[in-house]
């Protein structure tokens, strides 16, 4: 688990967040380096394990170390669409439905 699945877990709760940490001893034969022998320790390793992709910067500087950051083109001012404002309708799109004394009467 990485420090960023940690960090989403526990902003599910509600009214509550508790996090229960496993320290059983697994078997020696399948884990790598040496089991963490109390949950501050596992908590202590979530913390510093990391699952985020990196970002364009940061693979830019991997793979080209040394290569200076491209130039950004200044921004261009955006000409607006239609040069006169909106004008509001003089009249509505569609016809209000006619209003009956004792309301719609269906089959007509």
């Amino acid at each position: 688990m990485g420090r960023e699945d940690l960090c989403g877990a526990m902003s599910r709760g509600r009214h509550t967040n508790r996090a229960f940490v496993v320290v059983d001893q697994g078997d020696p034969d399948c884990l790598p380096g040496h089991a963490p022998s109390s949950g501050r320790e596992v908590l202590e390793q979530v913390l510093a394990s990391s699952h985020a992709e990196p970002s364009a910067t940061e693979t830019s500087d991997t793979y080209h170390p040394g290569r200076a950051a491209p130039i950004v083109p200044p921004v261009r001012p955006q000409q607006p669409w239609n040069p006169w404002p909106p004008q509001p309708t003089p009249h509505p799109l569609t016809a209000p439905p006619p209003s009956y004394a004792d309301g719609p009467v269906l089959g007509r």
